[in-house]
């Protein structure tokens, strides 16, 4: 299996105001993205998948931040851990802000591209969106920002937008399920290797969303890439469980406090090792106050929730097919299939 990115050991932790100490948000974590392959990253709301997103980017740097850990896109280190370690701002620092900009910039459109859970960090409401997207389509296309070829881009992408529909329109002026597939559709512009979708479907109507999704199969599915087009990858962030049917993406990792706790092929019929990615998926709610505290970042994130976490330690992964992995120590074998 080729990889595209790799996420070693990465931790992210932010200043605490009321205690006065920094709080742990990504621990550890260890996660691979195949080529050309769908993964939809679910969690709990809380538990760090938009962070984990940011981190990749390039948006959540610095310290506090990323304080460890590496994140390597096609063999190429572009947070190399010896920055971490510095823990300095960017009047302490400049070389290191200055070299981590100039690896951002390479990447960041034509490699890996990012779609915000809400429009408004992606759209600008001083400037008109559709002056926006040209500026964009200047930069990635060959052709001209025509009427026509932007509306023949609209339709490859099977969004339900069009060039009359948002000119000398600002952000605000259209409706958030437009606002959503314009940034799409200005993510999917340089035709990156990599779409990180954060939550693009959240409090959109049903039409709306369905458009949005068939866009993502249309330019993920295999008839799509070819040896013009290099293998695309996406991560699809969501805690809504009816999207996975929908989107039928190759992988499926489950993440709760912090931790990808279990990474698994989809099928239709999933069948799940560890105890809590069962309560997860099925919707069940469970409260932050069990987290183990800052003295107790070696211990099981499932602590106080499990009733068999109490011997587990970190770092510890499960086997459970070449496919299946597993972050626990005392895996359930009673499988429980959805």
């Amino acid at each position: 299996m080729e990889v595209i990115l790799q996420i070693k050991d990465l931790y992210v932790d932010f200043f605490d105001k009321n205690t006065a100490k920094n709080h742990s948000v990504i621990k550890g974590l260890c996660f691979d993205i195949a080529a050309g392959k769908k993964t939809i990253l679910f969690g709990p709301s809380g538990c760090g998948k938009s962070i984990l997103a940011e981190s990749i980017i390039g948006i959540v740097t610095g310290f506090p931040g990323i304080v460890s850990g590496q994140i390597i896109y096609n063999g190429f280190s572009y947070l190399p851990p010896k920055y971490f370690t510095q823990g300095k701002s960017i009047k302490e620092n400049p070389e290191f802000y200055y070299n981590l900009n100039e690896n951002l910039r390479r990447l960041r459109g034509k490699k890996i591209s990012y779609v915000f859970q809400e429009y408004k960090k992606s759209l600008f409401v001083s400037q008109k969106v559709l002056h926006q997207f040209i500026n964009l389509y200047l930069l990635y296309k060959d052709d001209t920002p025509s009427a026509e070829n932007i509306n023949r881009f609209f339709k490859d992408l099977n969004l339900k937008i069009d060039y009359h529909s948002l000119e000398n329109k600002y952000a605000d002026e259209i409706s958030g399920g437009m606002a959503q597939q314009l940034a799409l559709a200005m993510a999917l512009l340089p035709e990156p290797q990599l779409l990180i979708a954060d939550e693009v479907v959240t409090s959109m109507d049903l039409n709306a969303s369905l458009n949005i999704i068939e866009s993502l199969n249309k330019y993920f599915s295999k008839e799509e890439q070819n040896t013009e087009k290099p293998n695309r990858s996406l991560i699809l962030i969501t805690h809504d469980k009816s999207l996975i049917d929908l989107i039928e993406p190759d992988y499926i990792a489950i993440m709760f406090n912090g931790l990808i706790i279990e990474s698994i092929p989809y099928s239709k019929n999933l069948t799940f090792y560890h105890p809590i990615s069962r309560l997860i998926y099925d919707g069940c709610y469970i409260s932050e106050c069990g987290n183990p505290n800052d003295d107790q970042q070696n211990l099981c994130p499932c602590l106080f929730i499990c009733d068999q976490a109490d011997n587990c330690r970190l770092p510890f992964v499960n086997k459970i097919s070449d496919e299946h992995f597993i972050r626990c120590e005392k895996p359930s074998f009673k499988t429980h299939t959805l």
